[in-house]
C-alpha cells in the first residue's frame, strides 16, 4: 500500500491544531506559540525555600528566580516582609507563602496554600529547609551559658531548627516527584570539630544543627523508596543579620 506522506503529515499537523502547511513548509501559528509558552511556564522547575525573605534564604530566592528562571515559593513568617523582599528582587517568578516552621499547624496551612495556588500538574523539584533561629546567643553581644539556658527556650530552638525540617518533609513530600531534592541548611556551629564546640555557650543553636545532620540521614532513609534525595549543606559564616555586630549586611 502506497502511503501519501504529505497527506499523512498534513493530517498530523491538523490534529495538533497549531501548524499550517504552506508551499511544502511547516509554519508555526500564534496558537501553537501560545501553547508553547504555556507549557514552558508549567514545566518550569520549582523550588520552595523557607526563611526566604532575608539572609541566605533571600539570596537563594534571588539566584533561583533571576539566574536559573525557577518558579520560587518564598516561605516566610511575615507575608508583608516577604513581599517587600520580592519587590527588592524584582522578579515575577517568586510567590510568597506564609509559613512558621516552629508550629505544625502553620506548616500544614502553608502546604494547603501551596496546593491551592500551584498548577495542577506541578511538582516541587527542590525544597530547601533554610529557616532557623539563633535564640541563645548574639555574636559579639551576649550569650546564655550551657547550664543556664531555660529548657523552654531550648525546646523552641529545636522545634524551629530541627523538628521543623521533619514536618516540612512530612507534608510536602507528597508534592515531590522521583528525582526531587530536599536540602537542609545546617551550620558549621553544629560540627563536632568546630572551634567553639568546647566553649560554654551556643548550646541550643549548635546542638540543634548537629541533630539536624542526623535528621537529614533519617529523612533520606524515609523517602528513599520515592527516589527523593535528602542532603544537608553546612555553610561557613555569611554576611547576614544572624552574623551580628558590624558584620551585618
Amino acid at each position: 500500500m502506497k502511503i501519501d506522506l504529505r497527506k499523512l503529515l498534513k493530517m498530523w499537523i491538523n490534529w495538533l491544531g497549531g501548524f499550517r502547511l504552506e508551499n511544502g513548509e511547516i509554519n508555526l501559528e500564534r496558537k501553537f506559540l501560545k501553547e508553547f509558552k504555556f507549557m514552558e511556564r508549567i514545566m518550569k522547575k520549582t523550588i520552595f525555600i523557607t526563611g526566604g525573605n532575608r539572609g541566605i534564604g533571600f539570596q537563594l530566592c534571588r539566584k533561583f528566580a533571576t539566574q536559573y528562571n525557577f518558579k520560587v515559593y518564598m516561605g516566610a513568617r511575615d507575608l508583608h516582609k516577604a513581599k517587600q523582599s520580592i519587590n527588592k528582587i524584582g522578579s515575577e517568578n517568586i510567590i510568597p507563602i506564609e509559613i512558621d516552621i516552629e508550629f505544625e499547624e502553620s506548616i500544614l496551612k502553608a502546604y494547603k496554600e501551596y496546593l491551592r495556588i500551584k498548577h495542577k500538574d506541578e511538582k516541587l523539584d527542590i525544597f530547601i529547609n533554610n529557616a532557623a533561629a539563633q535564640l541563645d546567643w548574639s555574636p559579639n553581644e551576649w550569650h546564655i551559658k550551657t547550664l543556664e539556658i531555660p529548657i523552654e527556650l531550648l525546646d523552641r530552638i529545636y522545634r524551629i531548627n530541627t523538628f521543623g525540617c521533619i514536618l516540612t518533609t512530612k507534608y510536602f513530600v507528597d508534592s515531590m516527584q522521583s528525582g526531587s531534592r530536599i536540602v537542609n541548611v545546617t551550620s558549621g556551629a553544629g560540627e563536632l570539630w568546630d572551634n567553639n564546640a568546647l566553649k560554654d555557650f551556643q548550646i541550643g543553636y549548635a546542638s540543634s544543627k548537629t541533630a539536624l545532620m542526623m535528621v537529614t540521614k533519617k529523612l533520606s532513609a524515609a523517602v528513599r523508596d520515592k527516589n527523593i534525595y535528602v542532603n544537608c549543606v553546612c555553610p561557613d559564616w555569611c554576611k547576614t543579620s544572624m552574623g551580628g555586630g558590624d558584620r551585618c549586611s
